[in-house]
């Protein structure tokens, strides 16, 4: 698992989200699109999600792809987009999904029961992923874990146990002159959770962070990072490469 892993998805997630969204063809990876709005943020952090499902292996039997939170995803038109990408991505690895079938998190990849009760998977949980795109939520330099605290979601993620986690977070511009560097306070804030809560991963384990800029103005600065086994010591890197 590497950064460039990590841009991958977001490359080819936001290939697919965008031409979910517009229902045109896929975008070529030279021609720019970003998410414009809540909604269409979350789209794209789903496709990012279903694309790193696409890498799970066979013989870790994922069966069922369990989506939930309707009313914060965009109601009929989320459900309609992430059905759609459900059903093209993961179709041609027999992975199903269910809507509203996950009340914690915003995705959840399961094994089947099957392979479960048989001791073939030791995981109750393939993928996990949480996102929070309100880009006004606050910026603190702790763990809060308020409603309007990115770390909220963070929390919730690192709650369930899984070997592969994606947190998704939109950051919008400061609001006033003490809010001046929101990413760069939201990277160290997330890193200071997963210190404190390493005991939380498993050897191996693997965590993506991306931070995406509220703007398309601002996307240079977006951020991403990969953890393994909850150790924070690896750098944070630009999800979008000059050139």
């Amino acid at each position: 698992m590497t950064l460039d892993d990590a841009r991958e998805w977001y490359q080819v997630g936001a290939c697919v989200a965008s031409s979910v969204i517009y229902r045109a063809r896929i975008l070529p990876r030279d021609q720019a699109w970003w998410p414009r709005n809540h909604r269409e943020a979350s789209v794209l952090s789903h496709a990012m999600a279903m694309q790193w499902a696409m890498t799970i292996p066979a013989d870790e039997h994922p069966q069922w792809l369990c989506m939930g939170g309707r009313g914060s995803m965009g109601g009929l038109w989320g459900t309609q987009k992430r059905g759609l990408m459900a059903g093209t991505m993961l179709g041609v690895r027999g992975i199903g999904w269910a809507e509203e079938e996950e009340p914690l998190l915003d995705l959840v990849v399961l094994p089947s029961p099957a392979s479960v009760k048989a001791g073939l998977c030791r995981h109750l949980a393939l993928l996990t992923m949480e996102s929070e795109l309100q880009a006004a939520h606050r910026v603190r330099p702790s763990c809060y874990g308020s409603a309007d605290d990115y770390s909220r979601g963070f929390f919730k993620l690192l709650w369930l146990p899984s070997p592969r986690r994606l947190f998704v977070a939109r950051v919008g511009e400061r609001r006033n002159a003490r809010e001046a560097g929101r990413i760069e306070k939201l990277r160290d804030s997330l890193d200071e959770i997963t210190h404190w809560h390493s005991a939380a991963f498993a050897p191996g384990d693997q965590l993506v962070v991306v931070i995406l800029a509220e703007s398309a103005e601002g996307a240079a600065g977006s951020s991403v990072k990969v953890i393994i086994g909850g150790d924070t010591s690896s750098p944070w890197g630009p999800l979008l490469l000059a050139g």
